[in-house]
Formats: C-alpha cells, sequence, structure tokens
C-alpha cells in the first residue's frame, strides 16, 4: 500500500472529527473537540517505549510511512 493511499484513508477517518463538539448540560452549543494528532514520530517512540508485541508488529509499517512521508 502506498503512502498516499493510506493519507487519504488516513484523512477519510480523521476529517470528520475536524468538526466535532462535545456537548454537555452546560454547553448545550457544544464545545470544540480538541483533537491534536501525535506526530508519526511521536507514535513510533511510544510503540518503541511501551514494549509490547503487538506494537513491534506496526514499527516496520510506522517506519516506513515515516522514511517515505512527503
Amino acid at each position: 500500500m502506498s503512502t498516499t493511499v493510506l493519507r487519504r484513508d488516513i484523512s477519510r477517518v480523521c476529517d470528520p472529527y475536524r468538526l466535532a463538539r462535545v456537548w454537555t448540560q452546560d454547553e448545550p452549543g457544544g464545545v470544540p473537540f480538541d483533537h491534536d494528532v501525535a506526530s508519526l514520530a511521536d507514535v513510533i517512540r511510544s510503540k518503541e517505549a511501551a514494549g509490547r508485541d503487538k506494537d513491534y508488529l506496526v514499527l516496520p509499517v510506522l517506519r516506513f510511512l515515516a522514511e517515505n512521508e512527503r
């Protein structure tokens, strides 16, 4: 899978959340939802630090994506 396709797919998932709001009884109009996303380098460091088997399994893909970023 190319990085272009992956970026497109990630955008499809993330884009709707750009308009997300959190509604509460005190804020009936909603409050903007801050959903800053970690950088790929941050995710890689986090997965390395966690040291779980499932994290090690995805590291090669994440490193490939990091190496091929625009």
